[in-house]
């Protein structure tokens, strides 16, 4: 599943300063982007999708949720102007057994 935004329970390194930035200049903002996050969760265990890769935070990153049917690989994806290597998946180092 390719999505813009993480699903829920993936772990993500942000600026909490740059969080704090958005919520005194629109506040409820970071509850909504949770919750977002969570409709994502809903559509990922919905297609009982088995790879979910996405870009928002501009972060690359690996990591495995846990799935009733089976372990769903996370993949972030970095920023324009990376190297290569920070977007190339290679699916047998992300992919659950």
């Amino acid at each position: 599943m390719l999505s813009h935004d993480a699903p829920a329970g993936t772990p993500l390194v942000l600026d909490t300063d740059f969080g704090a930035f958005f919520e005194r200049h629109d506040p409820g903002v970071l509850a909504w982007c949770a919750e977002h996050a969570e409709r994502v969760a809903s559509v990922v265990r919905g297609v009982d999708a088995r790879v979910v890769v996405h870009g928002h935070h501009h972060v690359r990153a690996t990591h495995v949720l846990p799935h009733v049917r089976r372990p769903v690989a996370v993949c972030g994806l970095s920023c324009d102007g990376t190297v290569l290597e920070d977007n190339v998946l290679r699916f047998r180092d992300v992919l659950p057994e």
